[in-house]
């Protein structure tokens, strides 16, 4: 598998029950429509509700690890900025934050033929490069064509990846949901996969059947990084039966 661009190294100090990296690296909401910001030190107290897609900055420490909705990960201290300028500090879930910017659905350039090569492409940074993704790959989406294949590659927790994956089969799936096209038992499928929980020792592969044509999200673990993460694929096929 081909190896990304690196992002900011993370090094990580263990202390006592949490610990302490010297770099953070801004993250990106992933919970939809919001998530729980919650007290460092009461979690039961929810301090704000972070809009999906926001940008929020890690501190550095980070606390015990856990599983909430069969997603791996841990508890993190991060500074959220709210629409007025005040600086929130508290606890997350990090597998609910993405150290790459969020997908915007409904956006302009998500009603085009590849919304997932247009994602990598709308990541890019001030030198050209896109943030965390070596390149996205594949034909672009068209009707009625006989198959179309594009693929991401990008770095993260496990859990991030999960989380991640999960997004992109309901957004590939829900028009096919909302026409009815997807039939009940191929809806109950999709839910069914959309709650599995993943050890990232094999391939995950989404792809309830459609009649006339075959539409799959895969993701798969690669190598890992210097800094504990992982690199992680998405490929979305689509070909006809």
């Amino acid at each position: 598998m081909h190896s990304l661009l690196k992002s900011v190294p993370i090094i990580v100090l263990f202390f006592s029950c949490f610990h302490f990296s010297s770099v953070a690296q801004t993250h990106y909401v992933l919970a939809q429509p919001t998530l729980n910001l919650r007290n460092v030190n009461d979690r039961s107290e929810v301090v704000a509700k972070l809009p999906y897609g926001c940008a929020v900055e890690p501190t550095g420490r980070t606390f015990e690890s856990t599983e909430i909705s069969n997603l791996s990960g841990v508890w993190k201290e991060i500074v959220w900025e709210d629409a007025a300028g005040n600086s929130i500090k508290g606890v997350l879930f990090d597998a609910f934050i993405f150290p790459f910017k969020a997908p915007l659905w409904g956006s302009k350039s998500d009603g085009e033929d590849n919304p997932l090569k247009n994602y990598a492409y709308n990541s890019l940074d001030s030198y050209g490069f896109a943030s965390g993704w070596e390149f996205c790959n594949g034909k672009d989406y068209q009707s009625w064509s006989e198959g179309s294949t594009s693929t991401i590659y990008f770095e993260s927790t496990l859990g991030q990846a999960l989380r991640f994956f999960r997004l992109w089969v309901e957004h590939t799936f829900e028009p096919h949901v909302r026409s009815g096209y997807l039939s009940e038992i191929g809806q109950e499928e999709l839910k069914q996969e959309l709650s599995r929980s993943w050890n990232g020792a094999s391939t995950l592969y989404v792809g309830p059947y459609m009649e006339g044509f075959r539409l799959s999200v895969i993701l798969e673990r690669g190598d890992h990084t210097e800094e504990g993460r992982s690199i992680f694929k998405i490929e979305i096929e689509q070909f006809s039966d």
